[in-house]
């Protein structure tokens, strides 16, 4: 969105969350005593990212009266709050996101050929092992400063843990993971493997995740994409940069 050159602001739906009796005037919005209970009044989505972006999320959740009227609005290019009389203009770029097949669901297909014009495929986590490393530091530092913590570094017996595991709730899970790890050992400078880390993978831990002892055994050789930046600047200040001694600790050819 901020790359997208559009001037007004990102909101988004959880499309899984809205109640069907509700779900028009979640979208449209409307004016203070529009219906019985309607003490307020309440922004259209449209209004909140007018001339922005609107993201659907788990839009294969959408019930199907609101994907109907969903539909209508983008056909016709405007929409009416409950309660008032005029019509608004739509201004929106639509991002949708869904981990289910739209096209052999009971998802609209009128709706499918207008929010699907552009699809893209993000593969799940256990097929993209590579980018875990990155992820797993970028949301250490986020866990981390909620958690009012200074970030730790990820241990190698950890990481090889993390990257070897299957993540069957994707980045999701491997967030809760970090945050467990965080919690469970706080005011450590290294994160190392923890019971926890199985609880978080619950049925689909896998016999890879290392037990403590594996971890601490001296000199194990670990895969080259498994070692991140801290942990070399570590090993390699702590043997005065000498390259033999760098290799033989991370299990290097040198």
């Amino acid at each position: 969105h901020t790359i997208s050159g559009r001037i007004g602001k990102l909101a988004s739906l959880n499309c899984r969350a809205v109640p069907a009796s509700l779900g028009e005037g979640y979208l449209v919005g409307w004016k203070q005593d529009a219906f019985p209970g309607a003490a307020s009044a309440r922004n259209s989505l449209f209004q909140d990212a007018e001339q922005g972006t609107l993201f659907l999320d788990a839009v294969g959740e959408m019930d199907m009266t609101i994907q109907s009227k969903l539909n209508d609005i983008i056909s016709n290019g405007f929409y009416t709050r409950l309660g008032e009389a005029g019509s608004r203009a739509l201004n929106v770029r639509f991002i949708s996101a869904t981990n289910s097949e739209l096209r052999s669901s009971s998802f609209s297909n009128e709706l499918y050929s207008r929010l699907g014009t552009r699809t893209l495929f993000i593969p799940p986590l256990r097929e993209r092992p590579e980018d875990i490393p990155l992820l797993a530091y970028h949301l250490l530092r986020r866990c981390a400063r909620e958690l009012s913590m200074k970030p730790p570094i990820i241990g190698f017996g950890l990481m090889c843990s993390l990257v070897s595991a299957q993540w069957p709730l994707n980045a999701r899970a491997l967030r809760t993971a970090i945050k467990n790890l965080l919690v469970t050992q706080p005011n450590q400078r290294r994160l190392a493997v923890h019971p926890v880390l199985r609880e978080a993978l619950g049925a689909a831990a896998t016999s890879s995740i290392m037990t403590t002892q594996e971890v601490d055994m001296p000199n194990r050789p670990v895969p080259a994409r498994f070692i991140t930046d801290p942990e070399f600047s570590e090993v390699a200040e702590a043997t005065n940069y000498n390259k033999e001694e760098i290799a033989r600790r991370l299990g290097w050819d040198p």
